[in-house]
C-alpha cells in the first residue's frame, strides 16, 4: 500500500520539463540518468513543463552535444563540448536547469511560484543490534522537511517504526523481544555532495517501548519497559529516478533507562546496554 502511495505521489508531482534524448553512442548515460541530472537541479520549480531535446555525438576529442529548449518566444539552442559523454550530459543538464529557472522567474503572477521547502515521505528496513539479546529487524516510515538551498541541505525527520527479534531460549520456554518507537532527527549538517548525492550528519532521540513476551506456549507473560535513547546518525541519499530517492544510514543510540527484564520467578534475562547500533536502507519520494 505504501509503495502505491509513493508512486501516486510521484505521478502527481510532474517535472518542469519533458525530455527528448538522442545519444548516438552506448557510452553515453541513459535517458533516465540524463533526466535525473536535470531533475536534481529543478525539483523545486512549479512551472508548466518545457520541452527539451538533447542531441549527443562522440568525436575524436570526446563528445559534443546540443540542447534545444522550446520557449514561448522560440527555440533556444546551446552547444557544448566535453572530454566524455557523461561530462557532456552533466554540463547540458546544468544549462537546461539555468534556462528553466530563468523561465520560472519570468512567469506571470498567476503561475505557482517556486517552492522553497522540500518534503520527503518514505519507508526504511531497519536492523538494530544490542537493543535485545538478538538483533531486531523491522520497518519504519518517515516524513522529512527541509529548506532548499544550493549546497546546504539541513532537515528535520519524524518517523515511527516497529521491529521484532528471533526467539531466545530460556529456562521457562522462550522469550521474544520487540519494540515500537518514534524518532525525531535533526540534521544541521546536510550537503549536496554531487548533483544526485546528499550526505547528512544528524542527532536525534528515539522514544518508545521495548517489550518481551516470555514463557511457554499458552502461558506467556508480557513485560514492557520504556525506551528513551538519544542517538547520532549518518545518512547518504541518492536521487535514483525523477523524485524517487534511495538511502542508507547507520546510527548509534545511548539508552537513558537501562532497565532489566525479568521472567516469572524473578529471573533476570537482559539489561539494556549503555549503547546500541543500527543500520537501515530505504526509499523516499520528494513531494
Amino acid at each position: 500500500m505504501l509503495a502505491l502511495l509513493l508512486i501516486a505521489s510521484t505521478a502527481r508531482a510532474a517535472a518542469p520539463f519533458t525530455l527528448r534524448y538522442q545519444p548516438n553512442a552506448t557510452a553515453c548515460p541513459t535517458e533516465v540518468e540524463a533526466a535525473a541530472a536535470i531533475e536534481q537541479r529543478t525539483f523545486d520549480l512549479r512551472v508548466a513543463p518545457t520541452a527539451l531535446r538533447m542531441e549527443l555525438e562522440t568525436t575524436d576529442d570526446g563528445a559534443e552535444g546540443t540542447l534545444t529548449v522550446e520557449l514561448p518566444r522560440g527555440a533556444l539552442k546551446r552547444t557544448l563540448e566535453a572530454a566524455s559523454c557523461r561530462e557532456l550530459v552533466d554540463g547540458l543538464a546544468l544549462v537546461a536547469a539555468m534556462l528553466l529557472r530563468e523561465r520560472a522567474a519570468e512567469t506571470s503572477a498567476r503561475d505557482v511560484p517556486a517552492r522553497r521547502w522540500r518534503v520527503v515521505v518514505g519507508a526504511q528496513v531497519v536492523v538494530e543490534a544490542r537493543h535485545a539479546p538478538t538483533p531486531l529487524g523491522g520497518l519504519s516510515i518517515f516524513v522529512e522537511t527541509s529548506p532548499y538551498f544550493r549546497w546546504w541541505r539541513p532537515s528535520l525527520r519524524l518517523g515511527l517504526g516497529s521491529s521484532t527479534a528471533s526467539p531466545l531460549s530460556i529456562a521457562q520456554g522462550e522469550a521474544r523481544f520487540s519494540s515500537v518507537a518514534g524518532h525525531a532527527d535533526l540534521c544541521p549538517l546536510g550537503i549536496a555532495a554531487t548533483s544526485r548525492l546528499e550526505i547528512f550528519a544528524c542527532a536525534g532521540v528515539e522514544v518508545g517501548a521495548l517489550l518481551i513476551d516470555a514463557g511457554s506456549a499458552g502461558a506467556t507473560t508480557r513485560t514492557t519497559n520504556t525506551w528513551i535513547a538519544p542517538r547520532v546518525l549518518g545518512r547518504a541519499r541518492l536521487l535514483a529516478w525523477r523524485r524517487i530517492q534511495v538511502e542508507a544510514q547507520v546510527f548509534w543510540g545511548f539508552p537513558l533507562l537501562r532497565s532489566t527484564f525479568f521472567v516469572p520467578l524473578n529471573a533476570p534475562i537482559y539489561t539494556a546496554p549503555t549503547w546500541t547500533l543500527g543500520a537501515a536502507v530505504g526509499v523516499g519520494v520528494a513531494l
